[in-house]
This record gives C-alpha cells, structure tokens and sequence, in this order.
C-alpha cells in the first residue's frame, strides 16, 4: 500500500525502517565517531546522487526503496538519508559533513545544490568531498536506551514507539 505523507515524517507514524536507521546511527557514533558509510544505506539515486555507494550503483536505478511506516504503510520516494533527515527533524540526530539544506530540499530539486559542492567523484560522476557524519543528541541517547533496551527485551524496531505513550 502506498501513501502520501507530509515530510518531515511524524515520530509516531515510524516503523521498521526509521528505527533500524537510527540504530545504525547510534551504533556509528559509538564505533566510528558517526561517520555514516554509504555502503550501509539503501539510496536512491535520483533522490541522492552525491551519497550513493559505488558499490550500489549496479542497483541503484532499479526502482525504488520505500520506507515502512507503522502499521505497514509504504512511503515511496523515501530511502535511509531521508530517514536520517527525520531524525535530525525530531531532534534526536544532528548531521554534519552534508552540504546545509540538502537532505531538505524538495524531492526531485536537489540538483540545484550540486554546483556549490566541492569536489569527490562517485560512480555515477557526481562530485563532491564531504562525507556525512551524525551526532547524538541529548533526546536521542535516551531514545537509543530505550530502543536497545525494547530490542534486548524482544522488541522488535518495527513495534518501538519513542516517546512512550
């Protein structure tokens, strides 16, 4: 079932995929000083050229990713660095390393944000040298306990719901 749903998403409409996302982000910051690695996040290269792996990008036009939300509804045209940019708009991540505004522009405008990056080239012949990085916030290290402690108990990321009701 696909839908339409405002951006940024709403904490509460979160499944599987955002939680696992920033999962992965918690488990970055704590072993990798929050470098977020390409490889590791399902892209989309029409939406984010410049973050696409090369390694992905034998994959990466093959149709969309869309995003699980609670109670099974799809998002499309939504994949990890959208997911990490909800984070951000929730409050629990801070980015760093991405050009500013990039994850917020409008789905299908961000080329207009290429011609101000410096330079890096991925398979796709993008060209840019930043890499991104995501830092905890306060909120989001008490997300974190909560998430890894609802995991540990049996929990599954696509029934986890911050803050509690």
């Amino acid at each position: 079932m696909a839908t339409t749903i405002t951006r940024p998403v709403p904490m509460e409409l979160w499944g599987k995929d955002h939680w696992s996302t920033f999962a992965y982000a918690e488990c970055r910051c704590v072993d990798n000083r929050g470098r977020i690695k390409f490889t590791h996040m399902r892209c989309e290269a029409q939406r984010h050229p410049l973050l696409l792996s090369s390694r992905m990008s034998h994959v990466a036009n093959n149709g969309p990713y869309p995003t699980r939300l609670r109670d099974g509804v799809e998002l499309q045209d939504h994949d990890d660095w959208d997911c990490l940019a909800d984070c951000v708009a929730a409050g629990l991540l801070e980015m760093q390393g991405l050009p500013e505004g990039y994850l917020d522009v409008e789905p299908g405008k961000r080329g207009k944000i290429y011609p101000q990056l410096k330079r890096r080239k991925n398979s796709l012949g993008y060209e840019w040298d930043g890499h991104p990085k995501v830092r905890l916030t306060e909120e989001g290290i008490q997300a974190a306990a909560a998430l890894r402690a609802h995991k540990a108990n049996g929990g599954q990321f696509s029934d986890f719901a911050w803050p509690q009701p």
